[in-house]
């Protein structure tokens, strides 16, 4: 039982890996999950500020925000969550020293 574990962790553990590297070393697609939240944020402030804005104009700003910048900001998360899950894996090993 606990050999089937040890192999499902090696492979999470591998496609968190994937994630970061594809992440880090593809930068159109870094600089895309980059700047998404920001213009996501963005968007959504503008909405929220200029609520008499034209109802074509509010369409095409909500879509460009889903259709646009929405997987981008998804795929920030993913990467989020993976960089979190490997500086925990790197403190439990004690491959970082804490200064407290």
């Amino acid at each position: 039982k606990n050999v089937g574990s040890r192999q499902a962790t090696n492979l999470a553990s591998e496609a968190v890996a994937k994630v970061t590297e594809c992440y880090y070393n593809c930068k159109p697609l870094f600089v895309y999950a980059c700047l998404s939240p920001e213009l996501f944020y963005g968007s959504l402030y503008f909405l929220a500020a200029y609520p008499e804005m034209r109802p074509s104009a509010r369409t095409w700003l909500v879509r460009a925000a889903r259709w646009g910048v929405g997987p981008g900001f998804a795929l920030k998360q993913v990467a989020n969550v993976a960089q979190m899950v490997e500086a925990a894996r790197g403190v439990d090993e004690g491959g970082v020293d804490l200064i407290l």
